[in-house]
């Protein structure tokens, strides 16, 4: 083996963005930031001939349940075991730390490589892509409007149940980093709740999630006035009221994700309640 593993520091953000750039993805360094201070000792880098050839990063919520995410290896040098060698230390990482459930969402590349190491499918995604045209949308109505931190505790419950675990840190983090955070306030209750960030190709609309009849107005709502910028969207397939906004707005598919779980699936979520996921690297 000719490369070595260490952990993700804050002088190495600028390289593994690169990284980054270079396959083309969408995180940007706010997104390398937060990745690293919610998991400091969780985040992996490879090294070979003193430059970072690979990452992994790894997100826990408590106890329960864990993401694994940014898995890249530079393309000049993929076949040398470093992707299955970023991926077990994340694993392990994760079980000497007593998580529960570990998931990820894999790409079409990636896929193989995560169930040679007994990740088992739970459902699929698709990447939504909004580019060229303007989204010209209906002003947002009252009840959907920014959330005052009275809201937050609503926001968060409705999170835990439908994603299946509580992921406040990672909200509360991505509201500060968002250009829009938006909730859907119906008889004094929160209903769902939605955020639109920028993102280093495209916009990233995403979280969304709300109960039902509430997500297509939070996705209207969020993409009011966003222009012609390109936009991302992921959303789970299960969520047919989702893709079917998706296209009547103009989206086209961009590509497929799998949501995968390692050997046994503890937590369950509720992919009709996702509107949009948070991240491919965060869930």
């Amino acid at each position: 083996m000719n490369f070595t593993l260490r952990c993700l520091c804050p002088d190495d953000l600028r390289t593994a963005d690169q990284l980054r750039s270079d396959l083309g993805w969408n995180q940007t360094i706010l997104d390398w930031q937060r990745l690293l201070a919610l998991s400091p000792e969780g985040c992996v880098v490879a090294e070979q001939n003193g430059r970072i050839v690979g990452t992994c990063t790894t997100v826990s919520y408590g106890n329960a349940l864990a993401w694994i995410g940014m898995m890249m290896v530079d393309p000049a040098v993929r076949g040398q075991g470093i992707g299955d060698s970023l991926l077990r230390r994340c694993v392990d990482h994760l079980r000497r730390h007593g998580v529960r459930c570990i998931k990820l969402d894999a790409t079409p590349m990636g896929k193989p490589l995560y169930a040679r190491m007994g990740f088992v499918p739970e459902w699929t995604l698709t990447r939504w892509e909004h580019y060229g045209s303007p989204l010209i949308l209906e002003p947002v109505p009252d009840r959907v409007h920014p959330p005052a931190e009275e809201h937050w505790p609503a926001i968060l419950a409705l999170d835990t149940q439908v994603f299946g675990v509580s992921r406040g840190p990672l909200l509360r983090s991505l509201a500060t980093n968002s250009r829009r955070v938006l909730v859907y306030e119906s008889g004094g209750s929160i209903g769902g709740f939605g955020m639109l960030r920028n993102g280093a190709r495209a916009s990233y609309l995403g979280p969304i999630v709300a109960e039902p009849g509430m997500g297509e107005l939070l996705v209207r709502s969020l993409l009011s006035g966003h222009g012609d910028q390109p936009v991302f969207w992921d959303i789970p397939d299960l969520n047919k009221p989702a893709s079917i906004l998706a296209r009547q707005l103009g989206f086209s598919f961009l590509r497929p994700l799998t949501r995968m779980y390692l050997d046994t699936n503890l937590i369950a979520s509720d992919p009709f309640g996702q509107w949009a996921i948070a991240d491919p690297a965060t869930g």
